[in-house]
């Protein structure tokens, strides 16, 4: 199916202003990321740790969780949903195994990517893919199986995060600090000028897409840094950079997203109302 707002004239998806702005923000990051890439410290003290791993825990279980019943119960924001959840999934199994000491102590980083963070993401990008391409109908089962999945996925991120809770540990050292900040900002620079560029040649999917790709990693990226900062200075840049660079951008990334939602909607509708009513000729027609 071709693109709604593509279609019509090539209009923005988005304010032009916002969308310019979102462009703005993920240009500005790219010599941001090349500058971390070689001066972020190798190895990074981590406070507050069981509050952070809690957060971000309950954070990805409550999206997963979200995602499976917007596409088990054939809503139109499944897709949307599916593509947060994959983000976050896949950026946490990254993470936990390049620094083990994410992950509690009776699973390891890399378990929990191969067994948590593959099957996870694999699940809603199929999910995601096929909800916007409005192809959902003659993928039923890709989609039933795919719920079932980011429900089991939501479990795993309680259950981890339960663990952390309990833990004893409140504070620790981050290993390959750099590699996991490097790749958190690439993603987030890579969302904002995917979102920026999209909205602006007027393609509602990639837009909605990229925006909700940059809007999660940003708002991880933000807790994250205000929880685990250390008092002081640390805390002073946290806060600084909250205010100055994350928080416009999610700002602006939701604004993107709603907008491309809202474009997309009556045909993302139409495609699961005749999914959920079995393809049957009188819903197809509808």
């Amino acid at each position: 199916m071709g693109d709604p707002s593509a279609a019509a004239g090539q209009a923005p998806v988005a304010n032009k202003i916002v969308s310019w702005l979102v462009l703005l923000f993920g240009l500005l990051e790219v010599p941001w990321v090349i500058y971390l890439a070689f001066t972020q410290e190798k190895t990074v003290e981590a406070n507050h740790l069981r509050l952070a791993a809690l957060g971000i825990g309950l954070a990805g279980g409550v999206l997963c969780a979200w995602a499976a019943y917007a596409l088990w119960r054939r809503r139109p924001a499944g897709g949307a949903l599916a593509v947060g959840a994959g983000t976050l999934t896949l950026y946490l199994g990254i993470s936990m195994t390049l620094s083990p000491e994410l992950s509690a102590s009776d699973l390891t980083g890399f378990t929990m990517f191969m067994l948590v963070a593959i099957p996870g993401t694999i699940a809603a990008v199929l999910a995601a893919t096929y909800v916007l391409r409005g192809t959902a109908e003659s993928h039923r089962r890709v989609i039933v199986a795919a719920a079932v999945v980011l429900l089991l996925v939501a479990l795993a991120f309680v259950g981890h995060a339960v663990a952390h809770a309990v833990s004893p540990d409140t504070m620790g050292w981050l290993s390959r600090a750099r590699g996991v900040v490097v790749v958190l900002d690439t993603g987030e620079s890579i969302g904002l000028i995917g979102a920026g560029i999209a909205s602006l040649r007027g393609h509602a999917r990639a837009a909605l897409v990229f925006s909700v790709i940059a809007a999660t990693l940003l708002t991880c990226d933000a807790f994250a840094n205000v929880v685990g900062a250390a008092p002081g200075v640390a805390a002073e840049q946290a806060v600084f950079y909250l205010l100055v660079g994350e928080i416009p951008s999610i700002v602006l990334c939701l604004m993107v997203a709603r907008s491309a939602y809202r474009k997309l909607k009556p045909e993302l509708a139409s495609s699961l109302v005749s999914l959920s009513a079995g393809a049957s000729p009188s819903a197809t027609s509808s």
